[in-house]
């Protein structure tokens, strides 16, 4: 959706998760994930990250920002929020809520009001988490061809697939630019940065 693809616009697309493949909030640029490292958590019973995603999804959905059929448990529950790395909880959690009252305007930049929010939740995805994330999926989630990068921790992070002779789906694990591992996977899973195969030689968690 427009706010999701803004909002997530700190991260990029939906961190390659099983919703990357079209638009809105889920879609191939413009998702922003969130850090690991703000006051994290919240009190328990407390209003959550992943409720005020969905809350504003859901509104993008009503007002005609985002097609219908958009699933948003998919695209908070799989990309946003796994992406968004618990400690920030809180930052991410004051970031959509910001976004929230303006959601019917389908705007794409962030209100005025809400930049405080916005640089709390940039610098804690700098310090601990992802942004700007890019994923391209040429034949489809069901092809075994596929490519993300985002900068986590502040460094180039890179996942580029594809099929392998004997017909499995191989990935190249790249750090600026530097392939620091291969792995193989399910087609719908191995390019995540944070959940795919490419996890055991990314130091992001």
């Amino acid at each position: 959706m427009m706010a999701l693809s803004t909002l997530l616009g700190a991260c990029g697309d939906n961190g390659g998760g099983p919703s990357s493949s079209g638009g809105g909030s889920g879609g191939s640029t413009g998702t922003t994930m969130v850090g690991d490292g703000g006051s994290g958590g919240g009190e328990a019973g407390a209003p959550s990250a992943m409720q005020a995603c969905l809350a504003i999804c859901e509104a993008h959905k009503l007002y005609g920002c985002d097609p219908p059929d958009l699933d948003c448990a998919d695209s908070c529950g799989l990309v946003v929020i796994p992406l968004a790395r618990p400690a920030c909880e809180d930052e991410v959690f004051a970031y959509y809520s910001c976004w929230l009252p303006e959601a019917s305007t389908c705007k794409e930049g962030l209100p005025a009001d809400c930049q405080d929010e916005k640089d709390a939740y940039y610098a804690c995805l700098d310090a601990h988490g992802c942004r700007d994330l890019e994923c391209e999926y040429p034949h489809g989630l069901e092809g075994n061809e596929c490519a993300c990068s985002a900068a986590c921790l502040s460094k180039k992070h890179e996942v580029k697939c594809g099929p392998s002779e004997d017909g499995t789906t191989m990935c190249s694990c790249l750090v600026e630019g530097v392939e620091v591992g291969t792995c193989e996977g399910a087609p719908r899973e191995v390019c995540h940065l944070t959940q795919g195969c490419c996890q055991q030689f990314f130091d992001i968690n």
